[in-house]
């Protein structure tokens, strides 16, 4: 009885320290069709892929992002290996905050950087970054899978992680 208790209390204690609130239907379609939107609005030929939800980056996001390691940042950090099982490297994002959030603020977020990104010269603007929004408009990055946690060691314990296949943000390469 006395080992069935203390069993019973670690597991408690492991849920009450990472708080796993899946995504919904309705959320992971509203971060498809926001990422769309954000594609869509840009008034080039050809234009870019929609994005498509993709149930593998969903778990490869779930998988890193409830595992809430243990690091001195105040946030989830980015997975050092973003290697799916056949060797495919993803890109990623993630919006940490103090407050539980719609995803789609996330998203909002990554597209504001938006302002910073000169597509001519294909730069940021000095001390300003701008790879949340090239990720988002990557051309070839045309699949996405999130997952929402919440870290409870985290001083911004809320966390949105989205990997995106193909990996975009690469070096002297143009979004678009």
């Amino acid at each position: 009885m006395k080992f069935k208790m203390h069993k019973t209390l670690v597991c408690f204690v492991l849920v009450a320290y990472v708080c796993c609130q899946s995504l919904t239907s309705d959320e992971k379609n509203n971060i498809v069709e926001k990422h769309n939107i954000i594609r869509t609005g840009i008034n080039i030929f050809p234009s870019i892929p929609l994005m498509a939800w993709d149930v593998t980056l969903e778990e490869f996001a779930n998988r890193y992002a409830s595992s809430c390691p243990n690091t001195t940042t105040s946030n989830l950090p980015l997975n050092p290996n973003r290697k799916l099982s056949d060797g495919t490297t993803v890109g990623q994002q993630i919006f940490s905050s103090t407050d539980n959030f719609d995803p789609v603020e996330g998203v909002d977020n990554w597209a504001s950087s938006s302002a910073h990104y000169n597509y001519a010269n294909n730069t940021c603007e000095q001390n300003k970054s701008c790879g949340t929004y090239t990720q988002i408009v990557w051309r070839r990055s045309t699949r996405i899978g999130c997952a929402r946690v919440n870290c409870l060691g985290y001083f911004f314990s809320y966390n949105l992680l989205c990997n995106y296949v193909e990996v975009g943000n690469v070096i002297g390469k143009k979004p678009y």
